[in-house]
């Protein structure tokens, strides 16, 4: 993996976001959340998923100049279809998921780290 680092200890998985300068989430480092969730809800040594991001922020969320990039409707659809997917893929993970949130935690929907209550 390019943007995230992936290491399990005494049951704990541990992935850290590593996208200099803040951990900004591009469709990369989508598809490797992606892919890393995937591999860790298949390891059987895995109890607690740790997220973390490297540095001095969390996450700056969405990467804004990403979507700059975007030519048409449908590529836009596209990437933000596989950011929901990755949230709600985390936010229904069968193992529990902490974040460890330090710095910054923009955009994106992050709103999972919340629980909801209704009044």
């Amino acid at each position: 993996m390019e943007y995230l680092k992936l290491s399990v200890e005494n049951h704990v998985a541990f992935i850290t976001i590593d996208h200099a300068p803040a951990n900004a989430l591009s469709s990369a480092i989508i598809g490797e959340l992606s892919q890393a969730f995937d591999q860790l809800e298949k390891d059987e040594a895995v109890r607690v998923v740790l997220l973390h991001g490297e540095g001095r922020f969390f996450s700056a969320g969405a990467d804004i100049k990403e979507f700059t990039e975007v030519k048409n409707g449908k590529a836009f659809e596209k990437l933000t279809k596989n950011g929901q997917s990755v949230f709600e893929k985390i936010e229904s993970f069968p193992k529990p998921v902490i974040a460890a949130i330090h710095g910054a935690a923009l955009g994106g929907d992050w709103s999972w780290l919340w629980p909801v209550t209704s009044v």
